[in-house]
């Protein structure tokens, strides 16, 4: 097979002894899931026990205890991942805004 009918791969490759050795071979599922910014593991361990949650992005970095990620970036891929990543760990994303911010709610899907 060839073209656009072949899954999309990568392979690491070590030149030795005048032949080529494959070292790694990555499949597009493990490729994407690297992919995955490891703060939204962690928001899932979080929601582990949890119904729901409800606050600012910053009161849920706090709560995290995540220093290492911007506001912004945390709802942009939020955002970017709430039809896969997150729904695919029962976790439904949801936002609104109000005068004192943008509230974000956090909620177990049991109906997936």
């Amino acid at each position: 097979m060839t073209g656009r009918d072949t899954p999309y791969q990568e392979f690491t490759l070590r030149f030795r002894d005048c032949s080529w050795e494959l070292v790694e071979r990555k499949e597009q599922e493990q490729l994407a899931r690297e992919a995955i910014p490891d703060v939204l593991f962690r928001l899932v361990d979080f929601m582990q026990g949890r119904e729901e949650w409800t606050g600012t992005a910053t009161e849920l970095l706090d709560a995290l205890g995540e220093t290492e990620t911007a506001a912004n970036v945390l709802t942009k891929w939020m955002n970017e991942y709430r039809l896969g990543f997150l729904l695919e760990n029962h976790i439904r994303y949801d936002f609104s805004r109000r005068s004192s911010g943008r509230m974000i709610s956090l909620a177990v899907a049991t109906d997936i």
